[in-house]
């Protein structure tokens, strides 16, 4: 599990020349106290609110992104309203503005854990049960916030913290407000957020290679691209190029999981098959869809567990 300390020198003001050492005052209010992760939209840090003195988690939007109206507008409106649903699998949100340089920051809660992109990366290939368990809780997350009208439009395994508790591993899901068009300028092999050897475009939905409106089957077929990859440990395509991989995507049916990994109950198998589906219109609805089938392929599984001979 990642834990961050440092101690902090006097502060200072967060200036246009970007610095974000350690005892830098974000806003006022917020000191950081060491840089957590770094990705392709932007950085991650530690930070303590300068009179409260509550650990929170401050992520910065880099130049480019900051730059783009819309999705300032979504970075603000989104991030805060699905931070402020009170949801269980959905990270807190407390707070959001711009540093005098016009770097967009939003800061939440700080979660004790690693995300999924990392959780990949050692495990490989996930027991289906725990895989299952873990997906559950973010088609909970989605149709709380499909249920308010927020769509993610940037799913993946690194916007997945998942955290241990005493009552069991516990899922929340950030980056609400992010713009997945970004990604259409990289390279599916590039590091990236998304993993070592994913980037957003791996998780993207067919139809985003094209100025479509953003509705929940975006988030209900990156939801299948991640199932897909937590039961395999590869992506259902890969492509050099962002845009010729989404163009494959369009014209490809994905090929099913039980093809990469045989045995999995047939309930699972048509629900990763059904998220993949070309047609968003052939996906489940939303996020409150999948759960239920989630439901009755733990079930299967925990039956077929039970009914497994015992080895002394």
């Amino acid at each position: 599990m990642d834990s961050f300390a440092a101690s902090a020198p006097d502060a200072f003001v967060a200036s246009d020349s970007g610095d974000m050492s350690p005892g830098t005052l974000i806003d006022g209010r917020y000191r950081i106290v060491a840089a957590i992760g770094e990705g392709g939209m932007g950085a991650v840090y530690l930070a303590e609110h300068a009179e409260v003195g509550r650990q929170v988690a401050i992520k910065v939007l880099n130049p480019e992104p900051s730059a783009r109206a819309s999705i300032a507008r979504r970075f603000r409106a989104e991030a805060c309203k699905a931070g402020s649903l009170g949801h269980p699998h959905l990270v807190e949100v407390f707070d959001a503005g711009a540093l005098p340089d016009g770097r967009l920051f939003v800061v939440m809660e700080h979660l004790e854990g690693r995300n999924l992109a990392h959780e990949l990366e050692e495990v490989l290939v996930f027991d289906a049960e725990r895989a299952c368990v873990l997906m559950r809780q973010v088609a909970l997350a989605l149709a709380a916030a499909h249920g308010a009208g927020i769509v993610h439009r940037a799913l993946k395994p690194s916007s997945v913290m998942v955290a241990a508790q005493p009552g069991g591993e516990i899922v929340k899901l950030l980056d609400f407000g992010l713009a997945a068009k970004l990604a259409l300028g990289g390279e599916s092999g590039e590091h990236s957020e998304a993993g070592a050897h994913s980037s957003p475009a791996d998780y993207m939905a067919p139809e985003q290679a094209t100025s479509v409106a953003p509705t929940p089957a975006l988030d209900v077929y990156a939801f299948g691209v991640m199932l897909y990859e937590l039961l395999s440990g590869s992506l259902p395509f890969t492509a050099r190029h962002a845009f010729e991989l989404l163009n494959f995507k369009l014209l490809h049916a994905a090929p099913s999981i039980d093809t990469r990994r045989p045995g999995l109950p047939p309930p699972l198998v048509r629900l990763i098959a059904d998220c993949l589906s070309i047609d968003p219109a052939a996906r489940p609805a939303d996020g409150a869809a999948l759960v239920p089938r989630l439901d009755a392929v733990l079930a299967d599984l925990r039956r077929q567990a039970r009914s497994r001979p015992r080895t002394r």
